[in-house]
């Protein structure tokens, strides 16, 4: 994800993560972090980072 896509998503107030995001470690065993959270939009429908 580049700086401006980032920007991006962070200033879109229809979209929000209600919980904590629980860093795990990734089940491939690549040396990354990673996690899953639902998404709470004003469309409604669902969505997954």
């Amino acid at each position: 994800m580049i700086q401006n896509e980032f920007e991006m998503l962070i200033s879109d107030t229809t979209k929000r993560i209600a919980g904590d995001i629980s860093w795990t470690e990734d089940e491939d065993h690549s040396p990354s972090v990673e996690f899953r959270v639902e998404v709470e939009s004003d469309a409604g429908y669902p969505i997954f980072v």
